[in-house]
């Protein structure tokens, strides 16, 4: 199955997520798939979400992928390495890998406010090393972000994609004080379909976001 390593500062957080990852084992080549993870949130009346962080935050963690089997690869599918630095974060997200299910992970509700504020320092100093990066839609990154108001949606080779129903969306995110990130990623190759390797710093943010990837079979 998909695997996480996180080393997370944050000082407010407000956060609604649904999330389904199957199971899958590698043997001379072969894989074997398969999630019966119908996992669905449905809201009786409106997502009000409200964060607000007064207080420096800071992340120096470390995060080394060790030689193993692999040689300290990140390898599969739907991985993720990531240390971040967060002020406030109002989010709601909706993940899926490899669901085959005849229903799908979901969120259903009318309308959304998001609220964020960020009125203080945010640093991040991590550090990640790994070796390569080996499969599909694995992750490696550094954030440092004040205030973030965000909704996403991801599916990964899913049957039925992941989905979020909605009424009237209203984001806001305010950012008063210095967001820095001076982080750094040590990769090697990296091979497959929606993998990303990122480092990056924002004061404030509003965003809504679907991504689906596809791309190698079962």
């Amino acid at each position: 199955m998909s695997k996480s390593a996180k080393i997370v500062g944050i000082g407010a957080v407000a956060v609604l997520a649904v999330s389904a990852s199957a199971a899958f084992a590698g043997n001379n080549g072969t894989q074997r798939y398969g999630s019966q993870g119908a996992l669905q949130i449905k809201v009786d009346g409106k997502i009000y979400q409200e964060a607000i962080n007064e207080d420096t935050v800071r992340n120096g963690g470390e995060i080394k992928i060790k030689h193993g089997y692999h040689r300290g690869t990140i390898y599969g599918h739907g991985n993720s390495a990531n240390i971040s630095a967060s002020g406030a974060s109002a989010v709601i997200s909706v993940n899926s890998i490899l669901n085959d299910d005849s229903s799908r992970p979901s969120v259903t509700t009318s309308d959304i406010k998001q609220l964020s504020v960020n009125k203080a320092r945010v640093e991040n100093g991590g550090k990640i090393t790994t070796g390569n990066i080996i499969g599909h839609g694995n992750s490696v990154s550094i954030s440092a972000s004040g205030a973030t108001s965000a909704i996403a949606v991801t599916s990964i080779n899913d049957t039925r994609v992941a989905s979020l129903s909605t009424g009237k969306i209203t984001q806001v995110a305010i950012n008063t004080d210095n967001v820095s990130n001076g982080g750094t990623i040590l990769a090697g190759k990296i091979t497959g379909n929606g993998n990303s390797v990122s480092i990056g710093a924002s004061g404030a943010t509003a965003g809504i976001s679907v991504s689906i990837t596809k791309g190698w079979g079962k």
